[in-house]
């Protein structure tokens, strides 16, 4: 006679392992939009609680709970890392990090700058993007291209960032109006640059020395005509207080030695 077999499963406790975020949508995210991150990790018994971190540099916090998080990226969001904890009663275990890549219009920053010297305007505009921008100048609706009288020079700033820089010579007279382009695959942005009249390029123009040095003249000659008139009046004083003494001397004569005093 056989005795009837039953089988008997045991499961053995086990802390998380092979815990990893996936992320929706997948691949690049656009600035403004909603992104989720999914925890996932096998354990026995399953997991009891999922703990989001964010990473920015050596600054770390917690961000929510739950197997899933939800929330819009900004363009600092590209810069900033995202890792889950998986716990249960035996354990817990932490994923890799993920970053996101967020990507975003250019942005110009700043008011951009602009300087003037008897020969030349030199002109400076920054711009941020990713993808990361390239970025152009127009003079009078025209596009500037490097030449003898032209030169553009660019600057990468990481892996985002453009700098770039015109420097023009230019006729005494003109009064040039410019404008930054910054541009990537999502669109473009824009800055007016207003260069310096000629008259404000420098604090040290001719007329303004001319000007300079003919009132410090005018202020030491003053100051010379003053001393003259301060000096004399004393030399006065001092010799009409000599005569009176003279006369006092005069007056009283010579003294009697026989006289009672």
């Amino acid at each position: 006679m056989t005795l009837p077999f039953k089988r008997q499963t045991f499961f053995l406790p086990d802390p998380p392992k092979k815990t990893s975020v996936s992320v929706s949508p997948s691949g690049s995210v656009l600035e403004g939009s909603s992104v989720t991150l999914t925890c996932s990790s096998k354990a026995s018994p399953p997991v009891q609680n999922y703990t989001w971190y964010r990473v920015n540099g050596t600054e770390m916090n917690t961000v929510g709970t739950g197997q899933n998080l939800t929330f819009n990226v900004t363009e600092s969001s590209g810069s900033e890392q995202y890792y889950c904890e998986a716990q249960n009663e035996h354990g817990k275990e932490n994923s890799t990090t993920v970053q996101l890549n967020v990507i975003y219009l250019p942005q110009i920053s700043g008011s951009g700058s602009c300087s003037r010297t008897a020969a030349e305007i030199s002109c400076s505009c920054e711009s941020r993007g990713n993808p990361s921008p390239s970025m152009e100048w127009r003079v009078s609706e025209l596009r500037v291209t490097n030449s003898t009288d032209r030169v553009i020079r660019e600057e990468q700033l990481g892996n985002t960032g453009l700098r770039s820089s015109l420097t023009m010579r230019h006729s005494q007279g003109d009064t040039a109006t410019l404008l930054c382009l910054s541009t990537n695959a999502l669109g473009t942005s824009s800055l007016q640059l207003h260069a310096p009249s000629p008259q404000q390029h420098s604090d040290f123009s001719i007329p303004s020395l001319l000007i300079g040095a003919a009132a410090g003249a005018g202020a030491m000659m003053c100051i010379f005509l003053i001393m003259q008139l301060v000096l004399k009046k004393k030399r006065h004083s001092h010799g009409s207080q000599m005569k009176d003494t003279e006369g006092l001397i005069l007056m009283a004569g010579p003294r009697d030695p026989s006289r009672p005093t």
